[in-house]
């Protein structure tokens, strides 16, 4: 009987995480971002690129 009992504990404890961690997972589903502008440059020196926001251009 205790045999059992210990194949009982140990299919237990090797389920138990599992159960856990598919209730961990869960899925949120954003909004839309408002529409943005961005500018993408490549640095043909270096060939570096970067983005970087559109149509905020200062003076320098």
């Amino acid at each position: 009987m205790k045999v059992n009992a210990l194949m009982a504990l140990a299919i237990l404890a090797l389920l138990w995480p599992a159960a856990a961690l598919r209730a961990a997972v869960t899925k949120t589903t954003w909004s839309d971002a408002p529409a943005r502008e961005f500018v993408f440059v490549e640095n043909n020196s270096d060939d570096n690129f970067f983005v970087t926001p559109g149509g905020r251009w200062i003076r320098v």
